[in-house]
């Protein structure tokens, strides 16, 4: 009997052992760099895609003695993209002007790791949280705006740098003369052109028109293009009020175009009762609702932002005293966030019927946050939110409202989970997160000047560390939405649910190992 129970406990060990090895080994693996794999797209989180990019990243990560980092590289001219780590200060970081410094001498002293030219960038702002700071560069092509190409730093007030977006473009050699002018660029935009509220698309000061640099892989983030060389053109910008065309200022070609999503028209400043500094655009048939709303809250909202899109307010800035005194519980918050989206439902265009509570939070500094998800029909329709704030006195202070009106459609999908995929891991050719992880989507996209709304599964891929959206009802892919802000946005986050390939195939391994030994052990006990 004695030996039976020794046998097995040796057993129990051994599988332990194997399964506490492989986890181990997994994490080694989420830092250390591997072999680049072949047809990588834009970005990886699987390995250096060069020697000289492991030596590079081996230097660093000795330099600072980094035991945890999350790496993306770019593809075309090898470089890290983001890397999110934890790399602790020797001093805290108090003011804008003291991060900024500490990001510039950061990046200098690592330019070859992300490979920067300081001579092409210039400090775009420092954006101050109640904890941190992000502070944005952007680079500039003898003195022409280069799209998409940042290079952010999110530094915390404790003294912690930790994640680094760079979407900074090397080796750019294209000429900055163009063969099409201003005027001949707005001309071929404007044929296509569709605005939503035509009495609006010759408004005062619109279009706006700039001579920039525009990467390819600045257009290939609203697309599913992936090209393997890097590649820029000289571009005309001609910004709509409600659509950006991009026109090949060599060629007139239409390179790339893009919804305007918010749309500011007013130039206020947010003090409580200082009237609006110049008169509104309104969009048609709101000028009754504005009124309306003057009357009741007078100038104590003095800056408001239209979309045109919707016809209704997306943003609302003020310094408005409801009367109801502080403010003690999430309750008592969401009541009156409610009630005030109620009263002006008409000029926000939102359906209460449609909205559930996300969360209710009270921050430090006195703010109460509630937050609400838009769902028709049970399903949650994508990037569908209200916020509103205001502080523990019940003042209301801002909202933002990404309600979309007028969804009407069948949310019956056509398409199984496990086709969508089936469908993402063919065009991948890389695993996908499990079918449980798989979500149904409503997803609003922007086409020809106007919303349309479809049915889609939204599929994770591990491969390639981003989202896939997926008609629910034609099996087209619809759009891929990378999960981290590779291009200078400073902060990301990987989805609920998803592991590494390596890592999860090593704990089946290990939980195979385990049930072998556990069954040998058993059937020699019974003998």
């Amino acid at each position: 009997m004695v030996r039976k129970l020794s046998l097995c406990m040796r057993a129990s060990v051994l599988a332990l052992l194997i399964l506490g090895m492989s986890v181990a080994h997994a994490q080694e693996d989420a830092t250390k760099p591997q072999p680049v794999e072949k047809n990588l797209t834009w970005w990886s989180v699987r390995g250096c895609p060069t020697e000289e990019a492991c030596k590079l990243w081996e230097e660093f990560r000795e330099k600072y003695n980094i035991t945890y980092a999350i790496v993306k590289w770019h593809k075309d001219v090898p470089r890290i993209a983001v890397l999110d780590m934890y790399l602790k200060l020797n001093k805290e970081v108090t003011s804008k002007d003291e991060a900024e410094l500490v990001a510039r001498s950061f990046l200098e002293e690592n330019k070859d790791l992300f490979k920067l030219d300081f001579r092409e960038l210039r400090l775009w702002r420092v954006l101050e949280d109640y904890n941190s700071f992000d502070v944005y560069y952007q680079q500039y092509y003898q003195n022409l705006t280069v799209e998409g190409a940042r290079v952010s730093v999110l530094i915390h007030k404790e003294g912690v740098i930790s994640v680094i977006g760079n979407g900074f473009e090397p080796n750019i050699t294209i000429s900055t003369a163009p063969n099409i002018t201003r005027e001949e660029a707005v001309e071929i935009a404007k044929k296509s052109y569709s605005p939503m509220a035509p009495n609006l698309s010759t408004a005062k000061n619109y279009p706006v028109v700039e001579l920039v640099v525009l990467p390819q892989r600045y257009i290939e983030l609203y697309s599913l293009q992936n090209s393997e060389e890097p590649k820029q053109y000289l571009a005309w910008k001609v910004k709509f009020l409600e659509e950006t065309i991009y026109v090949d200022a060599h060629t007139g070609e239409i390179l790339h175009r893009r919804g305007n999503i918010a749309i500011e028209v007013s130039n206020t400043n947010v003090t409580q009762g200082t009237p609006p500094e110049k008169k509104l655009e309104i969009p048609p048939g709101m000028e009754e609702e504005w009124e309306e709303f003057r009357e009741r809250y007078g100038d104590a909202f003095s800056k408001v932002e239209w979309g045109l899109s919707c016809g209704c307010v997306r943003e609302l800035y003020g310094y408005y005293d409801t009367g109801r005194g502080e403010l003690r519980t999430e309750e008592e918050a969401e009541a009156l966030a409610r009630e005030f989206l109620s009263e002006n439902a008409k000029l926000f265009k939102v359906d209460l019927s449609q909205l559930r509570v996300k969360k209710v939070e009270l921050d430090r500094r006195g703010v109460w946050t509630v937050d609400y998800e838009q769902y028709y029909k049970d399903v949650p329709v994508y990037t569908g939110e209200v916020r509103v704030l205001m502080n523990n006195k019940s003042y209301l202070k801002r909202v933002i409202n990404n309600f979309y009106p007028g969804i009407s459609i069948s949310t019956t999908p056509s398409l199984s989970r496990r086709e969508a995929v089936k469908i993402v891991a063919s065009v991948t050719g890389g695993p996908t997160a499990g079918v449980d992880k798989v979500v149904l989507f409503i997803l609003p996209e922007s086409e020809n000047g106007s919303v349309v709304y479809r049915l889609s599964w939204r599929v994770w891929s591990a491969k390639e560390l981003a989202y896939y959206f997926v008609n629910a009802r034609s099996g087209e892919v619809l759009r891929v939405e990378p999960t981290a802000a590779a291009y200078g946005g400073g902060r990301g986050e990987p989805p609920t649910g998803a592991e590494p390939v390596d890592k999860g195939f090593s704990k089946l391994m290990a939980a195979g190992a385990f049930l072998v030994i556990l069954a040998i052990a058993l059937r020699r006990w019974r003998k």
